[in-house]
C-alpha cells in the first residue's frame, strides 16, 4: 500500500494540481466575497456573510472543480492509457485506495487554502466581526465531506468511460442543476427539500447560515441556524459507499 501511495506521489510532479486547488479556492472567496465591503454594517458582518455565502459558490464551483481533480488524478492512466500495466505490477485494490488517499489529501489542502484565503481576507477588508471557530470548522468539514462524495462519483465514472471531456460535462451539469436547486430553494418549502435529494448541493443544506432582509434598516441580516449532523452522516456513509463501489469496480475493471 505504501509502494502504491508513493507511485501517486511521484505521478504529480511537475503536474502542478496545487494550481488547480488554488485556483478553486481563490474563485470561491472571491466570488464569495462579492466586492470589498463599503459599510460599517458590512464590516460588522463579515465573516457571517462568508459563512452564508460561501455553501452557495461551493454549488457552483465544486462540482466541475472536483471533476477537473478527478481528471487530474487519473491523467496518467487516462492519457498513457497504462492501466493494464500498472494492474500487473500492484493490486488493484490499493491502486484505487492510493488513488483516494491522494484525493482526500487535496481536499485537505483545498480546506486550509480556503480557511486561510479567509483570514487574510477578513485582515485585509479589517472586519470588525469576531471569527467563530466553530462555524469556520463546521463550514470546512461539511464542504469537504460533500467534495469526497462529488470525487468518489465522478472517480466511478472515470473508471467506466475513461473520459476526462464526460467528467466535465457532468460537472458542469451538477453545478447548473445546484442553482436551479438553490433557485427552488428560495422559492418554498418544496425546493428545500428537494435539495436532500442532490448530494451535488449539499452545501447549501449543510451550511449553518441564512441571511434575512432588514427592510426597515434596508440591510441583510445574519442568522443562525439548527447544524444538520443527520445530513453530514449521511454524506460520510454516502462518500464511504461509492469508495467501496469504486474498489469493487476497479477489481473487476477489464483491461
Amino acid at each position: 500500500m505504501l509502494r502504491s501511495v508513493r507511485a501517486e506521489l511521484l505521478k504529480t510532479r511537475r503536474r502542478f494540481d496545487w494550481l488547480l486547488l488554488a485556483l478553486l479556492a481563490g474563485t470561491a472567496l472571491l466570488l464569495g466575497a462579492g466586492g470589498a465591503p463599503d459599510s460599517l454594517q458590512e464590516l460588522a458582518s463579515g465573516y457571517s456573510a462568508f459563512f452564508y455565502t460561501l455553501p452557495i459558490v461551493h454549488v457552483l464551483v465544486m462540482p466541475v472543480g472536483m471533476a477537473a481533480l478527478t481528471s487530474r488524478l487519473w491523467d496518467a492512466e487516462t492519457r498513457g492509457n497504462t492501466r493494464k500495466l500498472l494492474f500487473t505490477l500492484q493490486s488493484r485494490g490499493d491502486f484505487y485506495a492510493a488513488k483516494t488517499l491522494l484525493g482526500l489529501f487535496y481536499l485537505l489542502v483545498l480546506a486550509g487554502m480556503e480557511a486561510l484565503g479567509l483570514l487574510a481576507m477578513g485582515r485585509v477588508y479589517a472586519f470588525t466581526e469576531a471569527l467563530d471557530p466553530g462555524r469556520l470548522l463546521w463550514l470546512l468539514v461539511c464542504s469537504a465531506a460533500v467534495e469526497a462524495v462529488l470525487l468518489a462519483a465522478f472517480t466511478l465514472l472515470q473508471l467506466r468511460f475513461s473520459s476526462p471531456v464526460l467528467l466535465l460535462g457532468v460537472g458542469l451539469g451538477c453545478s447548473m442543476g445546484g442553482f436551479f436547486l438553490a433557485m427552488l430553494a428560495d422559492i418554498g418549502s418544496m425546493g428545500a427539500a428537494v435539495l436532500y435529494a442532490a448530494p451535488f448541493a449539499w452545501f447549501l443544506p449543510l451550511s449553518d447560515m441564512e441571511m434575512a432582509w432588514d427592510t426597515a434598516a434596508r440591510q441583510a441580516v445574519y442568522l443562525p441556524q439548527p447544524r444538520r449532523y443527520a445530513l453530514l452522516a449521511a454524506a460520510l456513509g454516502v462518500g464511504a459507499l461509492l469508495f467501496l463501489w469504486g474498489r469493487r469496480a476497479a477489481a473487476d475493471r477489464e483491461v
